[in-house]
């Protein structure tokens, strides 16, 4: 699930907090492997492409994740 374990893993990689509605963000499943040799911005555009989220980087540390319509 995204947020159970890619946003944890993230948040305990890169220097970030993500803020979402954990009700629609539980609801997407994602598989496969991420480079983490990317800055932030890059992981994350690659997983707005992937799943239904759009993302907006609030400031250096802050995530905002919202679901698609």
């Amino acid at each position: 699930y995204l947020k159970s374990t890619v946003l944890a893993k993230l948040s305990s990689y890169y220097p970030v907090d993500f803020k979402y509605n954990p009700a629609a963000i539980e609801q997407i499943n994602l598989s496969g492997k991420l480079n983490l040799n990317d800055n932030i911005e890059d992981v994350m555009h690659v997983l707005s492409s992937v799943a239904n989220i759009k993302h907006e980087t609030i400031n250096t540390n802050i995530i905002k994740i919202e679901v698609k319509q």
